[in-house]
């Protein structure tokens, strides 16, 4: 018998970079043309090459971020991998469920629990996760 469970999916977000992505590089490409077509560029070389490092390290952070942050809702707990890093919050423990905007492509979940809280970005369909982890809550009410 396979378990019902629902996978956290960030295609939404990735779609989005890669609509946006290609204007983020060419307005860095036309800043630095024109940096380096003044009259006196001075040390802009070393300040838009590192500008450039930082542009890509964020464009790769935000695409590990998709790829590899997994988050699994099962029937009563949730299960955040992210570099070998594993997590279990019991639905029982949540205290609270705040979406950032229901009505997005893609939006932000943030998960108050008895341990603390988890937030949850570029999350796709996040109020159909806040239904579904409200829903198992009923199912498994608190221990007593």
């Amino acid at each position: 018998m396979k378990e019902n469970c629902l996978h956290l999916t960030r295609e939404q977000h990735l779609d989005h970079m890669v609509r946006v992505v290609p204007l983020l590089v060419l307005c860095y490409g036309l800043q630095c043309y024109a940096i380096l077509n003044m009259k006196n560029p001075g040390e802009a070389g070393t300040i838009l090459s590192v500008s450039g490092v930082c542009l890509v390290l964020m464009i790769g952070a935000f695409i590990c971020y998709d790829l590899k942050h997994q988050v699994v809702f099962y029937e009563d707990h949730l299960r955040v991998q992210f570099f070998g890093r594993v997590e279990t919050i019991w639905y029982q423990d949540i205290q609270k469920i705040d979406v950032l905007e229901p009505s997005g492509s893609f939006s932000k979940i943030t998960i108050q629990h008895r341990t603390g809280k988890a937030s949850f970005y570029f999350v796709d369909s996040a109020a159909a996760i806040k239904d579904w982890v409200q829903s198992r809550q009923l199912e498994h009410p608190q221990a007593a």
